[in-house]
This record gives structure tokens, C-alpha cells and sequence, in this order.
């Protein structure tokens, strides 16, 4: 009977009703708290109730701290932020996922620290849903986290939440930033993926590329990355395009001055295939380079689409690029450079590389 009453004045959804809900409420029956928060509190949706559903987030009943969390975003007010800040705390993983989709309801802008948290969470449906929710944050929004996305990269001790958060700083133009990212890929023990995420997030962004050109330090971090011989060919080759997409005299200078070892690189890139982002060179004098797409450019003769944090490395993928069939893509990419493979746009490549002449 009082679970009938309170399904009857949720579906009256008058705010005469919300004493009596949170009388309710306080039933031990979870069957009839769960019709009181989800049903009759969360439709009728007023901030009058946000207090006894924060309460009932303590409840001992997973299932009754999950649905007060959906009521809470029902509500939609500001006022459920902290409350649902606290639930994705909550050792249950449905209420955890429960107060993610709560915040995409309510807008991810208000809750970023948090979902930045939420990349290391142990179910990996909640990660993925947190990290799809930064991807819908604005440029300015993400811009403004740079502080807590370097320290989480830096202290995160969970390397899949390291590589999801390396995607996320593309999007960052800070210097930190940047430096946070060169950092990664100077960490020898650091995972090889991320080590790679975090050489797209620096090819795909024209900004990073100008913080890496004002830095002589950053270069020369790269520099030194390019040239090791123990570190894997890939790394290495990706440490070489930031070099040369630069165009700086510091970065031509580096060039010049190891030009045999580099060059060598590039010939055993060519031969591996291996699967980059080509950097839209910046202070050059030639013309755009065809592949652009959304700011995001393929290196190597093959086009490859987006690598997100949960891909493996490529090899041999399908060529791919996103808003063009390959077809075409390869096509303009054939027009454009007569042929040669795309990293040949680079002009200090174009200028020394034996397959980038005739």
C-alpha cells in the first residue's frame, strides 16, 4: 500500500507531495524508497529534495544509493553537483556510472576535476564514459584544467588513466602542458602506447607545436629521444617529425647537426610503415598540406585515422582518414607530392632525403 501511495504522488508530481515522499523516504523498505527517489522525487524534480536524496546516498542498499543518484540528476540543479561528486566515490560501480550520466545531464563543464578522477576508475565502462564526457567539454573549459591534467599525468599511478588523460591535453595550450607531454615521452618506462598518445597529442595541435618551437630545452629533450638507439624505432621516428615540424633555427640547427642519424630514421620508418601523425609544419613556406582535417594530420604514405587510448599501435592498419574516403585522400596526397611518401613535405626532409628527390 505505501508503495502504491508513493507511485501514485510521484505521478501527481505536485510539490504538495514532497513532504509526504520524504516521509517516505525514510521507509527501510528500499522497494518503496526506490519508488520515492526515482519515481515521485526525481520526476517532480525540485531542490527541495536534494537534501533527503543526498541522504539517502548513504544508505547501506546499493541499489537505493544508485537510484537517488539518477534522482539527484533528474533535479538538474547546480545543488547536485557535490552530492554526485561524492557518489562517484561509491564502492558500488552502478552508482558510480549512475552519477557520471548524472553529470552529462546536468553538463560535464561542472564537474571536470572530477571526471578527470573518474579516468582511473577500476570499471572501465565508467573511464570510457568520463573521457567521452571531457571530449564534449569546451576548448576553454579543458584549457582552464591544464594544472589538474599535468599533476594527474604526473602522480596517476594507473596507466590506462595516464593514456586517457594524454588524449585529453591535445586539447590543452598551455606550455605546462606541452612540457607535461614531452616529459611522457622522455620516460623510458613509461608505456609505449602512451608514449605514442602523447606524440599525437603534440603533432594534432598547431599550438603545442608553437610552445615546443618558443622551447629550446623541450627540443633538445626530443632531440635526445630521437637519437637514442635503445628506445623503440617508433618513439624515436615521432621525436624526429615534432623536430621537424618546427622550423625554428634551434630545430634546424638540431637537424643539421645529427642529419646522417635522422635521415637514417626516416629511411627505416619508410620501411616499417610506422603509423604517425604527420605535424602541419609551421613557419614554412610551402603550401598546406592536403591531409589536414579538423587540425589532424597522417604521416607515413598510409592515412590512419584517430588512435584512441583504448587502440593498440597499428601495423599495417586499413588507410583511414576521418571526413575522406581513403581513396580520394590518397589521391590529393599522390597530386600534391608527385608520388613520394608524405613525410617528403617537410622541406629539410625534401631538401636531404634520397626518396624525396626527382
Amino acid at each position: 500500500m505505501q508503495r502504491l501511495a508513493a507511485t501514485a504522488l510521484g505521478e501527481i508530481g505536485s510539490e504538495k507531495a514532497i513532504a509526504p515522499l520524504i516521509s517516505v523516504l525514510q521507509d527501510p523498505d528500499p522497494e518503496v524508497q526506490r519508488l520515492a527517489a526515482i519515481i515521485a522525487l526525481g520526476e517532480i524534480g525540485v531542490e527541495e529534495a536534494i537534501a533527503p536524496l543526498t541522504t539517502a546516498l548513504q544508505d547501506s542498499n546499493p541499489e537505493v544509493r544508485e537510484l537517488a543518484t539518477h534522482a539527484l540528476g533528474a533535479i538538474g540543479s547546480e545543488k547536485v553537483i557535490a552530492p554526485l561528486i561524492t557518489a562517484l566515490q561509491d564502492p558500488s560501480s552502478g552508482v558510480r556510472f549512475s552519477a557520471v550520466e548524472a553529470i552529462r545531464w546536468i553538463g560535464p563543464e561542472k564537474a571536470i576535476a572530477p571526471l578527470i578522477g573518474a579516468l582511473q576508475d577500476s570499471d572501465s565502462v565508467i573511464r570510457d564514459e568520463a573521457f567521452t564526457l571531457l571530449g564534449q567539454v569546451s576548448a576553454a573549459s579543458i584549457e582552464s584544467a591544464s594544472n589538474e591534467l599535468v599533476e594527474f599525468l604526473q602522480m596517476s599511478e594507473d596507466r590506462e588513466a595516464r593514456g586517457l588523460v594524454t588524449s585529453v591535453m591535445q586539447r590543452t595550450q598551455s606550455p605546462i602542458a606541452t612540457a607535461a607531454l614531452v616529459a611522457q615521452i622522455d620516460t623510458s618506462t613509461e608505456a609505449s602506447s602512451n608514449r605514442y598518445f602523447a606524440i599525437n597529442s603534440l603533432t594534432t595541435q598547431q599550438h603545442h607545436l608553437q610552445n615546443l618551437a618558443d622551447s629550446q630545452d623541450l627540443l633538445k629533450t626530443l632531440s635526445e629521444v630521437a637519437l637514442a638507439e635503445e628506445e623503440p624505432n617508433f618513439i624515436r621516428y615521432g621525436a624526429f617529425l615534432l623536430i621537424s615540424s618546427v622550423n625554428t633555427p634551434e630545430a634546424l640547427s638540431l637537424l643539421n647537426t645529427y642529419q646522417s642519424e635522422f635521415l637514417e630514421l626516416v629511411e627505416a620508418n619508410y620501411a616499417a610503415n610506422l603509423p604517425f601523425y604527420l605535424p602541419e609544419p609551421i613557419n614554412q613556406t610551402s603550401s598546406p598540406n592536403p591531409l589536414r582535417d579538423e587540425g589532424t594530420l597522417v604521416a607515413s604514405s598510409n592515412l590512419f585515422g584517430i588512435i584512441t587510448p583504448s587502440s593498440s599501435i597499428p601495423q599495417g592498419a586499413s588507410p583511414v582518414l576521418q571526413g575522406a574516403e581513403p581513396g580520394d585522400a590518397r589521391q590529393e596526397v599522390a597530386a600534391r607530392l608527385d608520388g613520394k611518401p608524405a613525410v617528403c613535405r617537410f622541406e629539410w626532409v625534401a631538401d636531404r632525403w634520397r626518396r624525396c628527390q626527382g
